[in-house]
This record gives structure tokens, sequence and C-alpha cells, in this order.
């Protein structure tokens, strides 16, 4: 049996995100069956596709409404599908294997075999490089106060000084020379 080794590629995602698993034809032959099957669950199908029609029955209850043909006409042998709202459950090994039928002897064969690695993880947000003092309006408003106190004071006090006069001990003013 003679079929194409696809490199193998490794995928990272998020959960909630949408993810490719992609596989490729490397042959011009019309495609007759694409198996798309996780590594860990061995009685169903991630996606089934044959004689130009997709099969849910055959797929595992997990992937029911989330999988599809990235390009449903497989338009240069691109098999690629599209995993939607992944989740941890979903992270391993995936693997696609494509076949075709050769028309001179009535024969479908593997021609394409490929392994997607799938990573899932939680969403986490990245760490902020500096924490931010907690100040908010409060500390705006406490702080303009302050402010406004000491220009008020420290204009009362050279107002005082400009104004002053002493008086004299039999009663007289006299102002600062």
């Amino acid at each position: 049996m003679y079929f194409s080794r696809l490199a193998d590629t490794y995928v990272t995602a998020t959960c909630g995100q949408d993810v490719v698993l992609r596989c490729q034809n490397t042959t011009a032959s019309p495609i007759t069956l694409v198996e798309w099957q996780k590594s860990t669950v061995s009685s169903c199908y991630v996606y089934f596709f044959q004689d130009q029609c997709s099969y849910d029955n055959y797929q595992c209850n997990m992937f029911t409404g989330r999988v599809q043909l990235l390009d449903p006409s497989m338009r240069n042998g691109n098999c690629a599908v599209i995993l939607r709202n992944v989740s941890v459950a979903d992270t391993g090994l995936y693997t696609c294997e494509v076949s075709t039928r050769n028309t001179t002897i009535d024969h479908t064969r593997v021609v394409a075999k490929g392994h997607v690695n799938l990573t899932v993880t939680e969403y986490t947000k990245a760490p902020s490089s500096h924490s931010p003092q907690p100040r908010g309006r409060l500390g705006v408003i406490a702080a303009l106060i302050l402010l406004l106190t000491f220009i008020v004071v420290l204009c009362g006090v050279v107002w005082i000084r400009a104004n002053q006069k002493h008086k004299t001990p039999e009663g007289e003013t006299c102002s600062n020379v």
C-alpha cells in the first residue's frame, strides 16, 4: 500500500477558540474517503467523509456539531477540518487518513496520512508587569484639597505679613519700614 506520510503538526489553543487541523491529499486522484480520529477515542470518528458525503452518525458525541471541513469542496486536496470551541478535553493526537479510488482497477487506497498534536490550555490572564497603586477618585480629591489648603494658608501668611502693623507702647500705630 503506497501512501504519503505528512509532516506532523503542532497546534496550541486556549479554551473556547476554533482551531484548524490540517491534512492534505498529495495526489491528483479524487478523494473518496477522509477519516479524522483522535488517538484516545478508537470507537468513533472526529470527522468521517465518504463518497462525497459527511456521516455524522460515525462521529463521537464530544465532537458533534463542532467539526466541519475547512473547504467543503476539498479543492487542491485540502482535507483540513475546523474544530470549534475547543476545551482541555480536546487535547491529544489527531490522525487524518485520506483515500482515493483507482478507477482503472476499482480499488480504494490510502494516499495520505498525517498527525496533528493539539494542546488546549485554560485561559489565564497574563500577569501585569507593574502593579498600579489603587488611588481612585478619592485619592485625587484628597490631594487637591490638601493643595488648595496649602495655597490658602500661604496666601494668608503673605497677606498678613504685608499688612502687619506694629503698635507702639503709647497706643500709636506705625508701619514697618
